[in-house]
């Protein structure tokens, strides 16, 4: 018994002793760390090893992290730059950062993986995949991968995860799909351009027959005067083929002195002849080449000795013997005009309208060197990534760069009137530029020549400023852009020259009002492809096509970035407004078909079927309760504060102030834009 007593009082104490001991000790196995919570001071801020450790009993806990790496497969569906559905699973070999654990313990918890890896993961796939078309992502798999993974693994360490691999995977059915697609579209412009030549044949076809039916009733009203008239028509067709080859040359004169010879007035070479007797006198027979019979040469200067070949049938009448020396002087002078005015590349080029370009084009014009160029060189050729959020100096330096982009916009306009060249308009644009201190961003602008951008007519954008003087009733898009403290600014609108038709004035009245409407749908939370939606709700019902070609862009340190913002309906443009974003709207709107063709100097994009474009432009920014239209008029300004400043006065029971705020809200014109914060701009 007193055994049992003395082995008690030893077991006891050493049961609880054990029973401490083992509540005050935990292991961490391999691959693992340890979080320590104290009850006192939270958690503690080093992580804990492999191996056996103490704690306090009751007043400290130990939380266990897996820091093994750890696969996984994030999935997700997006648009292309091209507006395709993509379909991308991206697969990432992650570990948490050990000096991390308590941050990540206390922020996202154990399930930190689950928490974060989804979300960033979509984020950084929507933002890569937005800036590549379809095809591009399968062809550039490797830029796209390598785009993917620098994105991934500067947000993951955000988060105090660790990625040791990424990489992007396609099923075979999307590469397959997108591969049709393209084929598809390819297909479809075929058709289009097909059934367009198919449409030009009946209508060339019908008004031949037409003329026929005209010919025959003229030939039985008018006989032999008649024909006589279509002889002399044909024969300035004659002129125009021979200016056109350009095969004009003197019989006995080497081909490479030709030029030479235009320089001769042919007035001097073949002087009317003073009698019937005069001897038979030269031209040239047509472009076969080779003479068709002999000649004496007529009298002429002794300055001049040059013998041209005529057939005998020409120097036997003398109606047809003055008409061949017309068809040479035509010929030669359409040459010479050719030549001054159609740069080489363009001879053979077929264009869509009756527009053509005037050349050469003057000098580049110099800018001052204490003007900061542009740096799109660089800051293009990396593109930002993502759409961006612009903090308050950034939005002040927009402001003022987008109010010295209206200045120059309006004071180039106020000098649109028939007979001044889009040359002499980019002169003064320039300068304005100038002298405000702020350099042009189009020059120079991937080897833009000039200084804005004037679209005339059939041209849709970009076009060249030459020495083509503007005609009564022509319509003009002035596109101005500057770069002053580091931001762009950029803007554009649309003016009737003289007088013009109901038609273009209500091309240009449409493209205004679509624009103005969606710039009042912009505030936070709008996805981006609203804009394209309300645009098409105005136009289509006109009977108007928009251009999708072209799209308006996000705008700031950088010429064009992020986001793509597309005029039409339906598309699948990814996104939504955010306080900070800055972007442009610029629809471009067409009598016609929508499809375009480029002129062959690479920038002047024009309409397929040679009717008239209209395009409008502001530079937008989305505040915290609507928008702000960032390029808007100072008279636009003047009368949202006077109106504010009436209805004011009217709510305070002023009825004469009142009367006065109806009458100028009714004054009030198109372009007017709200303010940000107004019920216009939030509603």
């Amino acid at each position: 018994m007193a055994f049992a007593q003395n082995l008690g009082r030893f077991v006891v104490p050493l049961a609880l002793g054990a029973a401490v001991i083992d509540s005050a000790m935990y292991d961490v196995p391999g691959g693992y760390r340890a979080v320590m919570f104290d009850r006192f001071k939270g958690v503690l801020p080093n992580s804990v090893g492999e191996g056996t450790h103490l704690l306090v009993p009751w007043m400290q806990r130990a939380i266990l992290y897996d820091i093994r790496i750890k696969p996984r497969n994030i999935s997700t569906t997006t648009g292309s730059k091209d507006m395709q559905m993509v379909s991308i699973t991206l697969r990432v070999m992650s570990r948490p950062n050990i000096n991390k654990l308590p941050q990540i313990y206390q922020n996202l918890g154990q399930d930190y993986d689950e928490r974060v890896l989804p979300s960033i993961g979509n984020e950084v796939l929507k933002a890569i995949v937005a800036q590549f078309d379809a095809s591009e992502l399968i062809t550039n798999r490797e830029i796209v991968s390598a785009r993917i993974r620098d994105d991934l693994l500067n947000r993951a360490k955000d988060f105090g995860i660790e990625l040791e691999d990424v990489s992007i995977e396609f099923t075979s059915a999307v590469e397959q799909k997108q591969i049709a697609q393209q084929d598809a579209e390819r297909a479809k412009f075929v058709v289009e351009k097909a059934e367009q030549e198919r449409q030009a044949a009946v209508i060339r076809a019908e008004g031949e027959a037409e003329a026929a039916a005209v010919i025959s009733a003229a030939l039985n009203k008018a006989g032999d005067a008649f024909v006589q008239f279509r002889k002399i028509e044909t024969a300035r067709d004659v002129a125009r083929t021979l200016a056109s080859t350009m095969e004009v040359r003197s019989a006995n004169m080497p081909a490479n002195t030709l030029a030479q010879s235009r320089n001769v007035s042919l007035g001097r070479l073949c002087p009317r002849h003073p009698s019937p007797k005069q001897t038979r006198c030269s031209a040239p027979a047509a472009n076969a080449g080779r003479r068709l019979a002999s000649s004496a040469p007529c009298a002429r200067s002794s300055a001049s000795r040059t013998v041209f070949s005529v057939t005998r049938t020409a120097s036997r009448r003398t109606v047809q013997h003055k008409l061949v020396h017309n068809i040479v002087q035509m010929a030669v002078e359409k040459n010479e005009e050719a030549d001054a005015t159609i740069p080489p590349q363009m001879r053979d080029y077929k264009f869509t309208g009756p527009l053509r370009p005037v050349y050469p084009l003057s000098e580049k014009r110099e800018v001052p060197a204490h003007i900061p160029p542009q740096g799109f060189s660089a800051a293009e050729a990396v593109r930002e990534r993502g759409v961006k959020v612009c903090n308050a100096e950034e939005i002040e330096g927009m402001r003022k760069v987008c109010k010295l982009s209206r200045e120059v916009l309006d004071y180039t306009a106020s000098f649109i009137r028939p007979g001044i060249t889009t040359d002499e308009l980019d002169a003064i644009c320039h300068q304005a530029c100038v002298d405000r201190g702020a350099y042009p961003s189009p020059l120079n602008y991937a080897k833009f020549p000039k200084s804005v951008c004037t679209s005339v007519n059939e041209v849709i954008c970009h076009g060249i400023p030459d020495k083509r003087p503007l005609e009564e009733g022509d319509i003009i898009n002035l596109d101005v852009s500057l770069f002053y403290g580091g931001f762009h600014g950029d803007l554009n609108a649309t003016y009737p020259v003289g007088k013009c038709d109901e038609k273009s004035l209500d091309l240009i009245k449409t493209t205004k009002e679509a624009m103005d409407e969606a710039i009042k749908i912009c505030k936070p939370g709008v996805p981006y492809r609203e804009i394209g939606n309300k645009i098409e709700s105005i136009v289509k019902p006109k009977g108007y096509s928009i251009v999708r070609r072209y799209t308006g862009h996000g705008i700031h340190h950088l010429f064009h970035c992020a986001p793509t913002i597309v005029h039409y309906a339906n598309s699948k443009t990814p996104g939504r407004m955010e306080p900070g974003n800055i972007f442009t709207i610029e629809p471009m709107i067409n009598m016609g078909t929508a499809n375009l063709d480029h002129w062959r100097d690479d920038w002047t994009a024009v309409t397929l079927d040679g009717k008239r474009s209209a395009q409008f432009e502001e530079t937008i920014l989305i505040t915290e309760t609507g928008y702000e239209i960032l390029t808007r008029t100072s008279a636009s300004k003047k009368k949202k504060n006077k109106k504010k400043n009436k209805k004011k006065n009217a709510a305070n029971g002023a009825a004469a102030a009142n009367g006065a705020a109806e009458a100028e809200e009714e004054e009030e014109d198109d372009d007017a834009t709200p303010d940000a914060g107004t019920p216009a701009a939030t509603d």
